[in-house]
């Protein structure tokens, strides 16, 4: 049995739940809680053995907490530590799974919402806050028709139970979506009026890393290039970029860029996801 498991249920309401990969949305959100709102996180993260960002998140996540500590020891005893499921070892739950089978018969949705849906409903989590729903995304546009201001909170969207039955409230119930509508631009405006862009900077974005730097060719390298936040890229990133992007060569760089993946020569980024789960609960503990 994998030792990453907790078995208790988070009651406490001071205390904000959250989904943090590390990436732009999730920290600006873990930062807005800690250094604004001045609140308590309990932090979750879903481990996908088989995402190739897997550890560069997780690394994020590490130097993240370090800096800030750093810069505000106060959050030492407001940053809890990071708790853990391995995706295979979520309960399964027929209902739920078949609320995402029928939204995906519409429009497409990352497995990944599925999996967290069955997450909180096996840990009884009301109110995980996902860092999603930005106007530009094409979950806002599943999500909008649906959603409401909280009763609790005028930045926060909540599923209307008024569609209570339908697939899209069944799998979004437990959720609550603190950055629905609001722009990345408007978050980096918000992260400089609140001092902690260099926080910010250290963020990750890319889901298929080349030698542990952002590819410059995934969806979130293009976005996050074209919105101007994040860390910088380096040149070989931005090469990438201006052959897929700028000289129109996207179908042949995908398939050569993929294709290169395969045969090896991502093999240390690769190789890095197999860390032993006692050295991914190191990488994130407070300690």
């Amino acid at each position: 049995m994998r030792k990453l498991y907790f078995e208790d249920r988070v009651t406490e309401t001071n205390i904000a739940n959250l989904f943090w990969t590390g990436g732009w949305d999730s920290t600006f959100r873990l930062l807005q809680l800690l250094l604004v709102e001045r609140k308590k996180v309990q932090p979750y993260y879903l481990i996908d053995p088989d995402r190739p960002s897997l550890a560069m998140e997780l690394r994020t996540m590490r130097d993240i907490k370090i800096k800030l500590f750093e810069q505000h020891p106060e959050t030492r005893e407001m940053l809890l530590a990071t708790r853990f499921k391995h995706i295979a070892d979520i309960e399964p739950n027929a209902m739920i799974t078949e609320n995402y089978e029928k939204i995906c018969e519409k429009t497409a949705l990352g497995c990944q919402y599925e999996w967290l849906a069955r997450f909180a409903h096996e840990q009884r989590i009301q109110n995980l806050e996902l860092a999603v729903g930005q106007p530009d995304g094409a979950l806002y546009q599943i999500l909008v028709p649906f959603v409401i201001r909280s009763p609790y909170s005028q930045n926060t969207f909540v599923l209307d139970e008024k569609f209570c039955g339908l697939a899209v409230y069944e799998l979004f119930k437990a959720f609550a979506l603190p950055l629905f509508n609001l722009s990345k631009m408007q978050m980096k405006k918000i992260s400089q009026e609140n001092g902690y862009c260099d926080l910010m900077s250290l963020t990750w974005f890319c889901h298929q890393p080349w030698k542990n730097r952002p590819c410059g060719v995934c969806r979130p390298c293009i976005c996050t290039r074209g919105e101007g936040v994040g860390r910088s890229f380096p040149l070989a990133s931005r090469l990438r970029y201006m052959f897929y992007i700028r000289l129109g060569m996207k179908a042949n760089f995908h398939t050569l860029f993929h294709s290169v993946k395969k045969v090896g020569y991502f093999a240390g980024s690769l190789k890095s996801n197999k860390m032993h789960f006692q050295d991914i609960a190191e990488i994130t503990t407070n300690g």
